[in-house]
Parts: structure tokens; sequence; C-alpha cells
């Protein structure tokens, strides 16, 4: 089953890698990719090795090669080829992996970057376990992800999120990612919160969805959630 599902993730990757980085605005979003810079510790005296969790087509990883001004080794793993292929800096080694199994010894990173990834693992204690080994005990695990705006709109957020990602695994507030990442070892030492506007049109653009009453009902479930947020924000 595991292998089906994987699959499945990889195929609907597929068919959206030549659109990706156009349709969807915040994979290039400076504010987000900037701070994520910003996290990564400086190495003036040895090169840092990052590896890029669920890299797609490389936003991030290029980012970092781009914009990081020490020496850097940059890993970009991703169980889609064609994201991948996307991915043209011969600088950036690319692998197709899992994150719940990685190919790579323990210890072997400086710094692990995961943005919008970690929602499709079907087994995520197994996967952040795995991003604990694969970086150093000194290591630092740079998140992003988006959640609910607070833990009373996490009901109506799950609701939107499983209609417009069903392949989605995971639906955690900030709360949970934290205690998650805090029950595996980790230490949480910088949160930072950034909100972006959803298009319903660019959703069924990038999704190639033309039935209009899938899109209305996306309309109105969207709608429902707003009000929730709106009625616990006076």
């Amino acid at each position: 089953m595991k292998n089906i599902e994987l699959r499945e993730i990889s195929k609907h990757f597929s068919n959206r890698a030549d659109t990706y980085d156009a349709i969807g605005t915040w994979v290039k979003n400076d504010a987000i990719l900037s701070f994520m810079l910003s996290c990564i510790p400086d190495s003036p005296e040895y090169s840092i090795r990052i590896i890029d969790l669920g890299a797609g087509t490389g936003a991030v990883s290029n980012y970092i090669y781009n914009n990081y001004m020490h020496k850097k080794e940059i890993t970009a793993v991703d169980i889609c080829p064609d994201m991948l292929s996307k991915i043209l800096n011969p600088e950036i080694e690319k692998c197709i992996a899992s994150v719940e199994e990685m190919p790579f010894d323990d210890d072997t990173f400086d710094v692990a970057v995961s943005r919008q990834c970690l929602h499709y693992v079907e087994n995520l204690d197994q996967a952040v376990q795995e991003i604990k080994r694969v970086i150093k005990d000194t290591g630092t695990l740079i998140l992003s992800q988006i959640v609910p705006l607070e833990s009373q709109t996490k009901e109506y957020w799950c609701k939107l999120t499983k209609f417009r990602q069903p392949l989605r695994k995971n639906y955690f507030s900030e709360s949970d990612w934290i205690s998650l990442l805090e029950n595996k070892g980790f230490t949480p030492v910088s949160i930072k919160r950034f909100s972006h506007r959803g298009s319903v049109l660019k959703w069924a653009q990038k999704y190639k969805i033309n039935d209009k009453v899938k899109i209305n009902a996306y309309k109105n479930l969207l709608l429902r959630v707003l009000y929730r947020v709106a009625s616990n924000h006076p």
C-alpha cells in the first residue's frame, strides 16, 4: 500500500512539474526563503552540508546556493524524478528517495531544510527520526509548513485542506509540530509566521479542475472557513 501511495504522489507531482513554479506564487516567496536562509549557521571555515527534503523543482536549494555566501554542498531529495529534473544547477546533487528511508550515513548533514513536504509522509514519526539520524547532533532542522491560524480553526482548516489536497497525510497545527519535534529530540530555537493569500482560480488551474460544481463547492467551503476565522478574531 505504501509503495502505491508513493507512486500516486509522485505521479501527481510529475503532472505538475512543468508548471509548478509558475502557478504556485508561494514557491518563490522571498520572505519565506530569506528567513529559511537566515536560519542556516554561518560557516566560513568549512563547507556546510545541506539536505533539502522534498526539494521538488529546487526553489529552496537554488535560493540557498545563490544566496548562502559560504562554502556549501547541497543535496536535493524528492520521490518525483520529473520534479528533480527541473533542478539544472550541476552543483546541486539530486537523490530520488523518500524522507522515511534515505540512503545516507548517520550524521552526514549539518542542516536539513524542508518546505511543504512532510504533510505527504505516511509515517511522520519515522520520517522525523530519519531526519534526526542523517543530520549531526549539532545540526539544524529548518521546517516550513502551512498550518491553521489557531488551534480553534484547525477543524475547519482540515476540511478545507482535505478538499484541495486529497493526497495529504498529515494535518498538524503549529503546536502539534513543536510537540512532535521535541519528542524526537529537537529544541525549537526560532519561529516566524507568514501569511499568504490563495486563489480559487489558481487552485483550479494547478490541479486541472474544470468541474464548476467542485469549484463552487471549494469556494463555499473556503468562505465558511474564512467566516469561522473572522468570528474568532472580532
